[in-house]
């Protein structure tokens, strides 16, 4: 007899504010509901079907799917990188956004198996000394509280320049500090989630300065070259910059993300369908790597947010009444979406990107329901 098929509870994790109507969006994603996939996990017919009907009524630029069913590795892509340019193929790169996260909290998973840091270190204790963080009832904000979206930090500082893509550019580690000592925490730290976009692009910062590198060369010898991901950068990308989607907003084209190299640990990894598969791999542990029990560290839940969700380093964990366990990360932009997932118990990974700012959170979804059948 069939397993009953549960819902995955997702949660947006945006990283730049999209000026959208409520309601426009939700007519919008209402006349594009995703039909049923039948029972298997993989990429049929039907699927590529309803992956090219996203592109050609105009809800995604572009789409790139993939999945992981145990060795199994299949994507299949479909759109172009802007209106009557290139198609799109598994090495196209998009924005990640927020699945950035989880690349910052890797390399702070392996810093502290390292020695390098304790994930209960004051972050105090890496900045400069002139530097006042918040605290509350004696209790200052740690490594894992930033990790785990409990410092009590808010999405973004209340003068971050979230309408303005050129002036967030500006907003660097001294308005970041400067920030810090003026921000109120409400609430006992590490008592409750709180997304907090700002709270990862300090822990980003403090992990460059603790490693003494930028945050861009940290990904690239500590995941990126490891990995053979030669599609990933953030700001040194003129090599690939042939190879860019560009992004779109309701079929307008938009700006790219430009965060300060302060900032960039929150969301502006950029990276292709290939290279992300072969991330989910090692995430996944289907690949040997030095990493693999720095990902199990991160992946581990440390704070429970409700009873079907919690939260390990950036890694969002969702369980439901059968035990089944999905781990995933979504992310966008002003004109990007991603989501990567998988499922521990089956082996089955989820790896959806487009150049849109629409979310792709259903087609994983959707792709999850459908996998880890019992009879």
């Amino acid at each position: 007899m069939n397993r009953k098929k549960k819902i995955i509870i997702i949660i947006p994790s945006v990283f730049a504010v999209m000026v959208v109507g409520g309601l426009l969006y939700a007519q919008f994603m209402l006349t594009h509901q995703l039909p049923d996939a039948g029972n298997q996990f993989e990429l049929t017919d039907s699927v590529k079907k309803v992956i090219r009907e996203n592109v050609e009524n105009g809800k995604h630029q572009a789409l790139f799917v993939g999945i992981i069913n145990g060795e199994d590795v299949n994507y299949y892509y479909y759109g172009d990188t802007a209106k009557d340019e290139n198609p799109i193929d598994e090495n196209t790169i998009f924005e990640i956004g927020s699945v950035t996260k989880v690349f910052t909290t890797l390399i702070l998973a392996e810093m502290a198996e390292k020695g390098e840091l304790s994930l209960d270190d004051p972050i105090d204790k890496f900045l400069p000394e002139h530097i006042v963080t918040p605290s509350k009832n004696g209790k200052k904000i740690t490594i894992l509280d930033l990790a785990t979206h409990t410092s009590g930090l808010p999405r973004f500082p209340d003068d971050f320049p979230i309408l303005d893509s050129d002036a967030m550019q500006e907003y660097d580690r001294e308005k970041i500090y400067n920030y810090l000592s003026r921000v109120k925490i409400h609430r006992d730290i590490g008592s409750q989630y709180e997304y907090s976009n700002i709270g990862v692009s300090l822990l980003g910062h403090v992990i460059s300065l603790q490693a003494g590198q930028s945050y861009e060369e940290l990904v690239k010898t500590r995941i990126s070259d490891k990995f053979g991901m030669e599609n990933t950068c953030i700001k040194q990308c003129d090599k690939q910059r042939d190879q860019f989607a560009k992004p779109h907003s309701f079929g307008n084209q938009v700006d790219e993300l430009n965060l300060s190299e302060d900032m960039v640990g929150a969301g502006e990894i950029r990276s292709s369908g290939k290279d992300m598969l072969a991330f989910l791999s090692y995430a996944m542990g289907l690949k040997e790597s030095s990493l693999k029990s720095s990902f199990e560290l991160a992946q581990t839940a440390n704070h429970k947010i409700d009873d079907l969700l919690s939260v390990g380093l950036a890694w969002h964990i969702t369980q439901d009444e059968d035990g089944r366990k999905i781990i995933w990360h979504n992310g966008a932009t002003n004109g990007f979406a991603s989501i990567i997932g998988f499922d521990p118990e089956s082996n089955q990974g989820v790896v959806v990107l487009t150049n849109s700012m629409i979310p792709v959170d259903d087609i994983a979804v959707w792709l999850f329901q459908h996998g880890h059948m019992s009879t």
